[in-house]
């Protein structure tokens, strides 16, 4: 394992962050999630093709909120784009007009304003940021979204800045980090990325939905039955998506995954299954942050922009 020359290769929060387990969700489980796990437990025996339908439907719809909460401040400050993309558009935020580039990728059912502690850092340090609301989530358009369209998207964006110093960094979180990966590591001709930082990815996709098929009571007949759906939908096997086997693949000079050992999201078992075939990145663990907190805490920012100032 190679590690990010850091006095502490484990940053370690004294008081853990509070997340809410899969465990406690089961405990807290609202009455509508009950009945949903019931529908699908009761149509998975009986009408399991249209059963599977419905859950994958599910599983692409990313849950918006239904109350607009106002952006940060940093975001009112941004230069805003409506970016052509998918009969829609992306909606995509920037800021600075010198220095090298750096586009942050969010996670499923967030956007881009999940990057708020982030972006100042990256300003002050002289990087010009772009950001942007991915399909299907905040303010850009679609109702459903996955790997490929998202990859898709997140290429979109850095087309869209070629021609005015290009994307030299890239920083994904979550699902946004799976997106990049997949983007960079489908590319024919390389993309002159340097650094690209990786925070709490899933780095395996079919595990990701059997963890869902197990929380919503979904049968292995229907579980299969949803690979087969994604097929269609996405043209690529589940196993396409799986990290591990293409990250030799992936277009950037030099990586860092970051992973917190508690993640209740993403369980850093996707990480330990990536270093089993790839030495190439480096890795930094964290203890206590969580999925969500490892992105806005300043100790966590602070240390990836010594990766990205590292030669």
């Amino acid at each position: 394992m190679n590690t990010i020359e850091l006095n502490h290769p484990t940053i370690i929060r004294t008081e853990a962050t509070a997340q809410t387990s899969f465990r406690q969700k089961e405990i807290n489980a609202s009455p509508q999630l009950n009945a949903l796990r019931l529908f699908f437990s009761v149509g998975g025996k009986y009408v399991p093709t249209m059963t599977a339908k419905i859950a994958t439907n599910l599983f692409l719809t990313p849950r918006k909120s239904k109350k607009k909460k106002p952006l940060p401040e940093i975001f009112e400050s941004a230069s805003t784009y409506y970016l052509p993309y998918d009969r829609g558009n992306l909606k995509v935020y920037s800021w600075g007009f010198y220095g090298p580039r750096i586009l942050l990728v969010h996670g499923w059912e967030s956007r881009a304003s999940t990057f708020r502690n982030v972006v100042p850092k990256l300003l002050e340090e002289g990087y010009r940021v772009v950001a942007f609301d991915g399909p299907a989530h905040g303010d850009s358009s679609g109702k459903q979204t996955n790997l490929v369209n998202f990859s898709k998207a997140i290429r979109s964006v850095i087309d869209y800045f070629e021609y005015s110093g290009g994307v030299s960094y890239i920083m994904g979180h979550s699902f946004g980090a799976g997106a990049v990966s997949l983007m960079l590591s489908d590319l024919k001709e390389k993309m002159p990325v340097k650094k690209l930082i990786l925070i709490s990815m899933p780095a395996l996709v079919d595990k990701v939905i059997a963890d869902f098929c197990e929380y919503m009571s979904i049968s292995g007949t229907v579980e299969s039955k949803i690979f087969d759906h994604i097929l269609r939908i996405t043209g690529r096997e589940l196993k396409d998506f799986n990290l591990p086997n293409r990250f030799k693949d992936i277009s950037a000079e030099d990586i860092l995954i970051v992973h917190d050992k508690q993640d209740e999201v993403v369980p850093v078992s996707h990480t330990y299954a990536l270093m089993k075939d790839a030495n190439r990145p480096k890795y930094l663990f964290t203890e206590n942050f969580g999925h969500y907190d490892i992105i806005k805490d300043e100790l966590i920012i602070d240390k990836v922009i010594e990766f990205l100032k590292t030669n």
